[in-house]
Order: structure tokens, then C-alpha cells, then sequence
């Protein structure tokens, strides 16, 4: 039972025999449990380096109890854990950064979610001048809002690249759920420019550099997960084209003001609308309920004259309301 987090099971049998009793001697737990003497030595020094039994004066031994003990073992081996998937994760970003150097056509495939996480953590951490996005579901990287900058800069290599200082461009796909949005707000807050439009294809772009996409396939649900790093100039120039076309296509997510609680109420539900943000996302954003949005909508609709939102989209894009 205790095998799980390190103890052996010599030891949980001695552990199992001094548990219920008082107290016991090393000769008594040598014919309880059948071990040999030294065996029973080495059990019980295990057991009190982890605090499970302690030495009485008189010789004897007794157990301690055991939740606090199992707990703190517990929270030893998870930390253990998570040292060795970060270690892993600079070891796989070493590879990758390696195989890049190597490959004579600058071209490195990727299998697999881990892979395509370092690869993507190597690329932001070698930014220097600016990082180019094109975003689009499915994520490989569930990445969620914080309070917390630190937090986040820790779980986005993006976000770090933000907080040195490297600018940022991202064109977003449109349809945003409010943890989406609040992703995107806490981003915009650290400086990145940020529009709204049709992605062709999910692309991280490094300095002009160096670029990052997926296979087709990975956009498949439950489909393999495959990516391409490419360091071969024709090709990342031809990406970087893209992107620009992209971007000036597309139009801007958040309005220039800096005071977002001071917007004006009727220009900011706009801004969601074009973002193609949900009625959920947009009533948060906003602190009103659903049935406000609806309603707001609903009087844009007159306003322009039209039926449904895809016309009102249309109307407002004819009208400048939102330029790029």
C-alpha cells in the first residue's frame, strides 16, 4: 500500500506490525515479521527517516501516525515529479534547437502535444524583435486567465516574451468564450497588438526568422498532433507574407484607449461583436447580464436596419465603425 511513495516493503511490514501496539523491540519485530535481523535494522532506520517510528528510551519502537507523514510524502513526490517534467521540457527544447542547427533544409517535424510545447517555448524565448501569430482552437497549451502576471508568465512562453519587451501581432480567429477573452485582456494589458480575423492556418513567426505550424491533421479532433519548426528563409518568408495579409485584413480587437473601464459603453459591445465574442463572453465583459446584451443588439439591429447579426456585422464594417 505504502510501496507507491517510496517505502519498501520490508519496512511497511514492520510499520504494519508496530502500528497497533504500543510499542515494540527489534528482537520482538524480527519474529513477528520473519525478517532477518539487519533487515529489520535497515527497516526501522528507513522507517525513522521518515518520520514513521521513533526510538524510545528504553530501547522499544513506536509508530507515529501516519496521514501527516504519508502527506508530506506525497507533496515530496509530486515536486520531484514536477522537477523532472520541466527538466524534460528543457531537455526536448535542447533537441529541438539542435536538430534546427543541423538540418540542412531547416526543416524539423514534431510528433506529439510536449514536443510541439517546448519547440513553441524555445521559439518565444529566442525572440528578440517581434513575434507574429495567427491563433485559431485547437490549443496545444490550455492556457487560462491569472491574477497573477507572474503566474502567467510562467505558463505562456508568449507572455514572457511580452514582459521582455518583444512586440507582439496576433490576428485572432473570431469566437471568443469570456476565459478566452480574459486571456486576450490580460495580453492586450502587457502590450500585444491584437485583431480579429479569418486565420488560414494556426503560425507562430520568430523574428522572420524562424516559424512554427501544424499539420492538417492536428486540427482533426483526436487526430495525431504534428507540427513543422522551419529556419529556411524562402519558406518563413513567404509565412511572414502571409501574416501580413492577414493583419491588414483584419480588424482591431480592443480599442487604442488605455482606460477600458471609461470606453464608451456602445463602441466597446461593437468591439465584441466584430470579435465574434458570445453573448456569455460580451455580458462579462461588461458586467450586465445576457438579456442587456441581447437587448443592446437588438437596438444596434434597428439602428442599422437589419435582421440578423451577419447583416449587422456587414453594416457596421460599411459604416468605418471598426477600421483596421
Amino acid at each position: 500500500m505504502l510501496q507507491s511513495l517510496g517505502i519498501s516493503p520490508q519496512a511497511e511490514s514492520l510499520y504494519s506490525l508496530l502500528a497497533p501496539v504500543p510499542s515494540a523491540r527489534p528482537d520482538d519485530l524480527t519474529a513477528g515479521s520473519g525478517l532477518r535481523p539487519e533487515h529489520v535494522a535497515a527497516g526501522l532506520a528507513e522507517l525513522g527517516g521518515l518520520g514513521l517510528v521513533s526510538l524510545l528510551p528504553d530501547g522499544a519502537y513506536r509508530a507515529l501516525p501516519l496521514g501527516m507523514v504519508v502527506t508530506a510524502l506525497r507533496q515530496a513526490r509530486q515536486h520531484e515529479l514536477d522537477a523532472a517534467v520541466l527538466a524534460a521540457e528543457s531537455f526536448e527544447r535542447q533537441i529541438t534547437a539542435a536538430r534546427l542547427s543541423a538540418d540542412e533544409n531547416g526543416i524539423v517535424s514534431l510528433v506529439g502535444r510536449e514536443a510541439m510545447q517546448a519547440a513553441s517555448a524555445d521559439l518565444c524565448d529566442r525572440a528578440e524583435h517581434e513575434v507574429c501569430i495567427l491563433d485559431q482552437p485547437p490549443y496545444a497549451t490550455d492556457v487560462s486567465p491569472h491574477e497573477d502576471a507572474a503566474e502567467m508568465e510562467q505558463e505562456s512562453p508568449e507572455f514572457r516574451a511580452l514582459r521582455r519587451g518583444v512586440r507582439m501581432r496576433t490576428v485572432y480567429h473570431p469566437g471568443f468564450d469570456e476565459r478566452r477573452l480574459a486571456v486576450m485582456n490580460e495580453f492586450a494589458a502587457q502590450g500585444e497588438e491584437a485583431r480579429i480575423g479569418r486565420v488560414p492556418l494556426k503560425m507562430l513567426l520568430i523574428d522572420g526568422t524562424y516559424a512554427m505550424i501544424p499539420t492538417m491533421s492536428s486540427y482533426v479532433e483526436d487526430g495525431p498532433v504534428r507540427a513543422s519548426v522551419l529556419n529556411n528563409q524562402a519558406l518563413v518568408e513567404a509565412l511572414q507574407w502571409l501574416f501580413e495579409r492577414a493583419w491588414e485584413a483584419a480588424l482591431p480587437a480592443f480599442s487604442d484607449s488605455a482606460d477600458h473601464g471609461g470606453r464608451d459603453r456602445t463602441e466597446h459591445l461593437i468591439q465584441l461583436l466584430m470579435s465574434g465574442s458570445t453573448d456569455s463572453a460580451i455580458a462579462g465583459q461588461l458586467g450586465v447580464s445576457e438579456r442587456s446584451v441581447r437587448r443592446w443588439v437588438s437596438e444596434l439591429m434597428d439602428q442599422h436596419r437589419v435582421r440578423t447579426r451577419l447583416q449587422l456585422g456587414a453594416a457596421l464594417v460599411r459604416a468605418g465603425t471598426l477600421a483596421p
